[in-house]
C-alpha cells in the first residue's frame, strides 16, 4: 500500500511538473521567447499573468513578481492561414481583448476570433482557466465586431465595439445596444464610481466624438460631444479613466481632414456631466496619439503614446506626465515599447522586443520612468 502511495505521489510530481512548464527555452534571465505579447494582467498575489503568442500558438503564462514562471499553458492556436485543396485562403486568428482574474480566483479571457475562407465569421471567444492554469470552460459567441470588454460586478461582462453587449456570469445575454453601421462606433469602457457605464464614441459619418453614460439596465443617460480643438479634425477617444473627484480624462487622437492626414495626441478633461474643462491637441509633422493612462494618483496622470505607424521609419513612444489642471510637468520620447503596467508595489513592468522571438521584461520605479 506505501508503495502504491509513493509511485502515486511520483506520478502527481512528474505531471506537475511538465504543466509548470511545457517550454524548456520558454525563458533566460528576463527574456521570453515570445513572437508577441497580446495583454497582461496583475494577478491577486501581485504576479503577472501574460497571454502571448509563439509560432502560431497563444501562450497564457502564469508568473510570480519576479518573471519566474510558476506555469504555461500552450495548447491554443491563435493564427493559421493555410491553403485549401483548391487554392483557396482559410483564415483562423484569435486576438486577445482583456485578460483579468475575478473574484472567486480564476484567470478569464475575452478575445475576438476571425475564421473562415472567402467568407469571414467574427465571433467572441471566453476562455476560464483555474488558479493552475488548467481549463474550466471555453465558449464561443457568435457577434459582430467586439474592441474592449470589461468585468462587471456582478460577475458579468459588458463588451463594446459596433454596440454595447452586457453578459452575465455563464455569459448568456442580459441586454444589447445595437448601433447599425458602427454609427456611432463604441471604443474605452469604465464602470464608474456611481454604478453606470462610461465610454467614448465616435461617428464615421461626421468624426465626431462623444462621451456616453450607460445605466446598468442598458438605458441611455447621457451623450454629449466634445473635442480636443477647436479645429475641423477627425478625433477617437482610446482611453478613459474616471477622477476621484468626479468627471473623465479621456486621451487618444486627432487628425486633420485633409493632406497630410496629419494625426496628433489628444486629451481633455471632462465633468461628470460631460462638459469640458480642458483640452489638449499636441504633435510634430510625423503621426502621433495618446495609447492610455498608464498612472493617475492624486493631481498626476501619466500618458503613454506612440509615434509612426507600423512600416514607418521612424517609431517611438512617448510618455507625458500631467497634472489635473492641464499641465504638462514632464515628458520623455524613446524606442518603441510595449504598454507599461503599474505595479502596487510602486514600479512599472516594462517589456520591449528585442529579436523576432525575444521580449525582454524589466521594473522601472515610478521615481525613474523620466529618467
Amino acid at each position: 500500500m506505501k508503495k502504491l502511495i509513493f509511485i502515486f505521489f511520483i506520478i502527481t510530481f512528474l505531471w506537475s511538473c511538465e504543466k509548470i512548464n511545457t517550454r524548456d527555452d520558454l525563458k533566460s534571465g528576463n527574456d521570453f521567447k515570445l513572437n508577441s505579447i497580446q495583454k497582461i494582467t496583475i494577478t491577486h498575489d501581485n504576479g503577472l499573468l501574460i497571454a502571448g503568442v509563439y509560432d502560431s500558438k497563444l501562450n497564457f503564462i502564469k508568473t510570480d513578481a519576479n518573471f519566474n514562471v510558476e506555469w504555461i499553458k500552450d495548447d491554443y492556436e491563435w493564427g493559421i492561414y493555410e491553403m485549401g485543396t483548391f487554392g483557396g485562403l482559410s483564415t483562423y486568428a484569435f486576438e486577445v481583448i482583456n485578460l483579468f482574474q475575478n473574484n472567486n480566483g480564476n484567470f478569464f479571457c475575452i478575445g475576438s476570433l476571425m475564421q473562415g475562407g472567402c467568407v469571414i465569421s467574427l465571433s467572441i471567444m471566453f476562455i476560464e482557466l483555474y488558479l493552475d492554469g488548467e481549463e474550466i470552460k471555453k465558449k464561443e459567441l457568435e457577434s459582430h465586431y467586439y474592441n474592449d470588454a470589461i468585468s462587471t460586478p456582478n460577475e458579468g461582462y459588458l463588451l463594446s465595439g459596433v454596440g454595447i453587449l452586457k453578459l452575465d456570469k455563464n455569459i448568456n445575454i442580459s441586454w444589447e445596444n445595437a448601433y447599425p453601421f458602427g454609427e456611432p462606433f463604441i471604443g474605452k469602457v469604465i464602470y464608474t464610481l456611481e454604478g453606470s457605464y462610461a465610454m467614448t464614441a465616435y461617428d464615421d459619418s461626421n468624426g465626431r466624438m462623444s462621451i456616453k453614460i450607460v445605466e446598468s439596465d442598458g438605458s441611455e443617460s447621457m451623450t454629449k460631444e466634445f473635442d480636443y480643438n477647436e479645429i475641423n479634425h477627425e478625433e477617437r477617444g482610446f482611453d478613459l479613466i474616471e477622477l476621484e473627484t468626479g468627471g473623465f480624462i479621456i486621451t487618444g487622437r486627432s487628425r486633420t481632414h485633409d493632406e497630410p492626414w496629419d494625426m496628433d495626441c489628444g486629451i481633455a478633461r471632462l465633468t461628470a456631466s460631460g462638459e469640458k474643462i480642458w483640452s489638449q491637441s499636441l504633435g510634430t509633422p510625423s503621426d502621433e496619439w495618446f495609447d492610455e493612462v498608464i498612472y493617475y494618483e492624486g493631481n498626476e496622470i501619466i500618458v503613454q503614446g506612440s509615434v509612426g505607424n507600423p512600416g514607418d521609419t521612424v517609431q517611438k513612444t512617448i510618455l507625458y506626465k500631467y497634472n489635473l489642471d492641464g499641465e504638462i510637468i514632464n515628458s520623455l520620447t524613446t524606442d518603441r515599447i510595449g504598454p507599461l503596467l503599474y505595479h502596487p508595489n510602486g514600479y512599472f513592468i516594462k517589456y520591449q522586443q528585442e529579436e523576432e522571438d525575444c521580449i525582454h521584461f524589466e521594473k522601472i520605479p515610478l521615481n525613474d520612468l523620466f529618467d
